[in-house]
């Protein structure tokens, strides 16, 4: 296996050519998926009729992708050996060969930069990619602090090496490692925020000869001459033990770059109910909103705005009365316009628990330009209805129509973040999120202006 580490700008087009998706039906882009994996024990082994309907679907949809869309999609698996588990038998049904058309590369834990740049490699195959879809399974023995620092340096190197490569970064399998499964969701999500020209749109008829040529308004024109609004990083934190602290840090999320918009909600119960005693500001952040809801549970939500600098911190302190029922989770896009990020926004509350008769939901909008990027935060107070020891039966999920961003639980409450594309200006109806239970909490709701030309 050869890594060029001085030959990416050598021949990619001869190279291409010569490809299996070359010459004939060459698409239009090259798309590399690299998962961290280690076992599927819990899964594909104990139920093997869940792999082969994953297996299926993944192959309808990567043919769908490339018949439809022009755009080839190469997998790899990335199994880290540091355990008795890590090897290719672990995460398919005992006895199955491996399945045709995925890569898998045997990597230490954290592995090396040159062992993930040789998997990269061997995927492109001295391609130019179009994209990188990254995710690291989070459900059992693997955790991504296990490949760090490893993993960011190599997202680092890559934007570096491959700066109009798309990095798309879907979080953790939150499938039960059902990893085939979660590829078609994270290239799924790639793809609906992947930038034109190669992006989420059907590819149109190839024009026969004599076909008149089409004319786009020139309206239509500068609106698609603007970037799409696509997400680059997120992270999350919810702490509710160990009261007393007076602020909360979370890391900046990766991939994020000058110029993008972050998006940051912190939700919780002040500490000094009584007085109501609302927390500090945290230091470079705007506020857009903030939700005070009274009652037998005392609850806030805030949300801020911040652009990035080419300076920007690792770390956010948000301050706090009481790390008691806290919770803040930011998100970053790309293509957002930093001098006027917001078209509109709004926020809500419940409230109090004594009064469930309503379940949490967002405010309506109305956006005033097309392909809008909405997003949504709901905060929860998990103390009131108790349904279960240690809350085991709570939870909350996105509205329909919504891509969930982030979910995050403590003893005493939970958030999430989430978003959808608005294709056409005009009303955005209320939301509910899928929840166990009612009763205090906060909603804010923002729809994101594109940049300019």
């Amino acid at each position: 296996m050869t890594t060029e580490l001085n030959s990416f700008d050598q021949a990619p087009v001869g190279a291409f050519i010569e490809s299996p998706v070359g010459a004939r039906n060459a698409p239009v882009g090259i798309l590399i998926v690299m998962t961290w994996i280690d076992e599927s024990h819990n899964t594909y082994q104990t139920n093997p009729q869940w792999y082969f309907t994953d297996l299926l679907n993944w192959r309808l949809f990567s043919n769908r992708v490339f018949l439809e869309r022009g755009i080839a999609i190469f997998p790899g698996v990335m199994l880290p050996i540091g355990s008795i588990r890590g090897q290719w038998w672990d995460i398919i049904p005992r006895g199955e060969t491996w399945p045709p058309g995925f890569s898998f590369f045997n990597v230490g834990r954290p592995g090396n930069l040159l062992e993930y740049i040789q998997a990269f490699d061997s995927l492109r195959d001295r391609r130019v990619p179009t994209a990188l879809v990254v995710e690291v399974d989070e459900s059992g023995s693997m955790t991504r602090p296990q490949i760090q620092p490893t993993f960011d340096n190599f997202i680092d190197w890559e934007r570096n090496l491959f700066p109009n490569m798309f990095i798309w970064d879907d979080g953790a399998i939150v499938l039960e490692e059902q990893w085939v499964g979660s590829l078609i969701t994270a290239v799924r999500n790639a793809l609906d925020n992947l930038p034109s020209p190669v992006g989420p749109l059907i590819s149109p008829p190839i024009p026969r000869i004599g076909d008149p040529v089409p004319v786009m308004p020139i309206v239509q024109q500068e609106r698609e001459l603007r970037p799409s609004i696509f997400l680059v990083g997120k992270n999350h934190v919810a702490t509710g033990l160990g009261g007393g602290r007076d602020r909360v840090d979370i890391a900046k999320p990766p991939g994020v770059r000058a110029g993008h918009v972050m998006l940051a909600s912190r939700t919780g119960i002040p500490f000094q109910v009584q007085d109501f005693i609302m927390p500090g500001e945290p230091v470079g952040w705007t506020r857009i909103s903030r939700v005070r809801a009274r009652g037998d549970q005392q609850w806030y939500g805030d949300l801020y705005l911040r652009v990035a600098e080419a300076d920007e911190p690792s770390i956010y302190s948000f301050p706090v009365i009481s790390t008691q029922g806290t919770s803040v989770g930011i998100v970053a896009y790309a293509g957002v316009d930093v001098v006027n990020p917001i078209d509109v926004e709004a926020s809500g509350q419940m409230g109090p628990s004594s009064n469930q008769s309503f379940p949490i939901r967002s405010p309506s909008l109305t956006t005033t330009e097309d392909r809008e990027r909405i997003v949504v935060f709901f905060g929860v107070d998990q103390q009131a209805p108790q349904l279960g020891e240690g809350g085991e039966d709570r939870f909350i999920d996105p509205p329909s129509g919504y891509r969930e961003l982030y979910d995050s639980y403590n003893p005493d409450n939970f958030a999430m973040g989430a978003d959808r594309l608005q294709d056409e200006a005009g009303f955005v109806a209320p939301v509910v999120p899928s929840i166990s239970h009612r009763t205090a909490g906060s909603s804010a709701i923002v729809a994101l202006r594109r940049a300019v030309a």
